[in-house]
């Protein structure tokens, strides 16, 4: 009976470390001269949703929230990341990460998967109030990672109308975090990043 339950426990460890993958996924972004994480990322998108979540008008559930950030990008440890900007890689980038939940479902603590996928569904429909905000926030967080690497834009050739064009959208039914964003741009153009 111990070698059954201890068995168990090593199987759940195993599973919970496939959780930990996330760390292993780059992103296009830097740290200190290195790739980032989407674990970074996620972590990232949860501080900033705590730093706006206070300043909404709207009524918003933050443990929701929280969770949905967390576990948004949970996908990647099957599907990798997709650069935002590369259209040519988000054209399949929603049946990459279909493709990808299966082996996800199977190798992750079932309690987990359970959360995840009702939250990642939520996200990616992106129709409640809590998943536009998440959304806003994960396309916000790579401006702020890179807000003083004037090098990064240059280096993807970002312009402000693509920068508009692809994000804006989900910013402006949050004020509070379009404000944001304007300021950004207009930094950027003074600074020249453009």
């Amino acid at each position: 009976m111990q070698m059954d339950s201890n068995q168990n426990a090593i199987e759940e460890i195993r599973k919970l470390n496939e959780l930990f993958k996330l760390k292993e996924v780059k992103r296009r972004g830097s740290v200190a001269g290195r790739p980032e994480s989407s674990a970074e990322h996620s972590w990232s998108c949860i501080v900033l949703a705590e730093y706006f979540l206070p300043k909404l008008r709207q009524k918003i559930d933050e443990k929701k929230v929280i969770k949905m950030l967390l576990y948004h990008d949970l996908i990647e440890i099957k599907s990798g990341d997709t650069f935002f900007f590369d259209d040519k890689a988000t054209k399949n980038q929603k049946q990459k990460e279909y493709s990808a939940l299966e082996a996800l479902r199977k190798s992750i603590p079932t309690q987990i998967f359970r959360d995840f996928i009702a939250l990642w569904k939520e996200f990616d429909e992106n129709k409640t109030t809590e998943a536009k905000f998440c959304n806003a926030i994960d396309k916000l967080d790579p401006i702020i990672q890179s807000a003083f690497s004037k090098f990064e834009w240059k280096k993807y050739k970002i312009s402000e109308k693509l920068l508009r064009e692809k994000k804006q959208p989900y910013f402006e039914p949050f004020p509070e975090i379009n404000e944001v964003f304007e300021d950004f741009i207009e930094y950027a153009k003074k600074n020249k990043y453009f």
